[in-house]
């Protein structure tokens, strides 16, 4: 991963791994969290998107299969 500017404070990242990422992000987008990056290939293998729930705290989604 490339290191985050200086100006961004350090904050913990949850991720919940689930067996379909379109069907988590599905979920997600249905219950007013929202999708921030869309999903990406994580080099080896898997799938991941980045996601922020209502009051702007960030998560994200990891799947072996989009």
């Amino acid at each position: 991963m490339t290191k985050l500017e200086p100006s961004v404070a350090p904050r913990w990242l949850y991720y919940f791994m689930g067996s379909s990422l379109d069907a988590a992000a599905k979920r997600v987008t249905g219950r007013g969290d929202r999708i921030a990056h869309a999903a990406s290939e994580v080099p080896g293998g898997g799938w991941i998107a980045h996601c922020l729930d209502p009051q702007g705290a960030a998560f994200a989604l990891l799947s072996d299969q989009r």
